[in-house]
């Protein structure tokens, strides 16, 4: 038997459960909504072998805000070594060689981070010639018709939040039947990375990072965004 750690395509928890080599398609009943998820080998990584970055207690799929999920949130894993376009056969062919591969009318151009349901890619607009952050969910949870209206809903509400601790969405749309957003691509640190290279952080300072996630979560709570974790 494999033990699995599967996200819920429906409303995104993931769990634990197991499946034998020997057998065919074998499912689970998520413990929160009842839905019934693939242990498909193919489709589930085993949880000897996942760290608990990849496979977050909720994978939101929310960008920007609280997690599935802004571009390299907390719930986001680093790419282990290079990406190669392999990787991603939603993506179309590429047509210039510092491209991954196009969606859309967009340039694939690198991997910022991954997640249980989505992966986050650096891309470049080649109307506007300015790079974006480029989220996407993954082909099998983007072909469960709840877990894309979910994604496309929150996201559109996401939209509406004009906050300047909120990152904004430039466009949510659909290509070939895969869910993406596009948001703005931040230079600088992320938060993990500026506390590594300063671990003692001034209290003035933690106070500021704090008042201004308060006030982001917030805004997003007055406009109807519930960022819940379970």
């Amino acid at each position: 038997m494999l033990a699995h750690v599967v996200v819920c395509p429906a409303c995104d928890a993931s769990f634990k459960g197991e499946s034998s080599l020997t057998e065919g398609a074998a499912v689970a009943k998520c413990p929160k909504c009842g839905e019934a998820v693939s242990l498909n080998a193919a489709d589930a990584t085993s949880a000897s072998e996942a760290s608990p970055s990849e496979f977050p207690e909720t994978a939101s799929v929310v960008a920007g805000v609280g997690a599935s999920d802004a571009p390299t949130d907390g719930t986001l894993a680093a790419p282990s070594g290079p990406p190669s376009s392999a990787e991603y056969p939603f993506l179309a062919a590429p047509q210039k060689p510092d491209e991954l591969g196009r969606l859309g009318q967009y340039r694939v151009l690198g991997v910022l981070g991954a997640g249980g349901m989505g992966v986050v890619f650096r891309a470049e607009d080649p109307v506007l010639r300015r790079q974006i952050a480029l989220k996407v969910m993954l082909p099998q949870y983007a072909s469960h018709p709840a877990a894309k209206a979910r994604f496309l809903r929150e996201a559109r509400s996401q939209a509406a939040v004009e906050h300047n601790h909120i990152i904004a969405i430039y466009q949510v749309a659909e290509e070939r039947d895969i869910a993406y957003i596009t948001m703005p691509f931040l230079k600088g640190q992320t938060l993990a990375d500026a506390l590594k290279a300063n671990p003692n952080v001034p209290v003035g300072e933690a106070v500021r990072i704090a008042r201004e996630m308060a006030e982001g979560l917030a805004a997003a709570h007055e406009n109807g965004l519930k960022i819940t974790k379970s």
